[in-house]
């Protein structure tokens, strides 16, 4: 019998099954435990976080020439694009 809150799914290219938490989302080749179960919105294994820092430009900051600032739904944050250089930063490129 599988914990609760847990569903066996069979990978294509591994050809073995492989088990994901219906609440959390969380994928793992073991088969869960029962104590597993007990708390299904916990995650297993710890997601890896990136430390980023931000220097904010001057207030009065102007885009330079040929740059166009863009905003991005999955970091939710502003990244500014040069077509031209065909280049993406998440500086501003005043501070570059």
């Amino acid at each position: 019998m599988l914990a609760e809150g847990w569903i066996e799914k069979q990978s294509k290219t591994q050809k073995k099954p492989y088990y994901v938490n219906s609440v959390t989302k969380v994928k793992t080749w073991k088969r869960p435990s029962s104590k597993a179960s007990n708390n299904a919105g916990t995650k297993l294994r710890k997601p890896l976080v990136r430390e980023t820092s931000y220097v904010a430009p001057p207030v009065d900051a102007v885009l330079p020439d040929g740059w166009v600032q863009k905003y991005s739904l999955t970091k939710d944050r502003v990244y500014f694009f040069c077509e031209e250089l065909k280049l993406t930063t998440w500086q501003h490129p005043s501070m570059m």
